[in-house]
């Protein structure tokens, strides 16, 4: 008899599910109970992130770019998926038994990594587009000599009838960015830390989602 030969075909794009209403506090009860199992490794992870931030904040106030704090915080949220990844791997070893430490959770980023890096490029693009959309509205709003100090800083803008122009028109765009980043991030990072599949898949099974 001839031989018969299975044909290859691509892995499918994974079907977006229904999911109840109350599903996000079944998630957070799992996200509570996957931190008191190891407590160290979440407090030390959120710990290194932490200090990250302020890092970042004595950077800018080294370079006199304190202005790009604010926007700064707000676009963490936009690259926060990928961060994450070392978490997703904790709870995805200890949904099948397996313990975990730091080794472990630095595997999340390391499995799968070349599509995880794409991920996280696309995610830095956006992020760094808010910074720079952030810089120039505020210019727009309060002009380029608009430079009080940090401590001044509130009541400078509280004290200033371009406030509300500004947190209108920033509050906007930051919705849109925030909501591209959520669409195209909320479920593609876990996707590529638990499966073997390419950034693109797994971006356009979390923007259906």
């Amino acid at each position: 008899m001839p031989q018969t030969h299975a044909i290859a075909t691509p892995q499918a794009i994974p079907a977006p599910r229904a999911v109840p209403h109350d599903r996000p506090w079944a998630w957070l009860a799992a996200g509570w109970n996957d931190l008191w199992a190891a407590p160290l490794l979440g407090l030390s992870y959120g710990a290194a992130l932490t200090l990250a931030g302020w890092a970042l904040a004595l950077l800018a106030q080294r370079t006199h770019t304190l202005w790009a704090i604010l926007p700064a915080t707000a676009g963490f949220f936009l690259v926060a998926p990928l961060l994450a990844a070392g978490l997703y791997e904790v709870s995805r070893r200890r949904a099948v038994g397996l313990g975990s430490g730091w080794p472990q959770a630095l595997d999340g980023f390391r499995r799968n990594g070349g599509q995880l890096a794409m991920m996280g490029g696309v995610l830095l693009l956006l992020h760094l587009f808010w910074v720079r959309l952030a810089g120039l509205l505020f210019a727009l709003c309060f002009g380029t000599g608009f430079s009080p100090s940090l401590e001044r800083l509130p009541l400078a803008l509280l004290g200033s009838e371009r406030l509300l122009p500004f947190l209108i028109a920033g509050t906007g765009m930051g919705f849109l960015l925030a909501a591209l980043a959520f669409g195209i991030s909320a479920l593609s990072v876990p996707m590529l830390v638990a499966r073997d599949i390419s950034a693109i898949e797994a971006v356009i099974a979390s923007w259906r989602g």
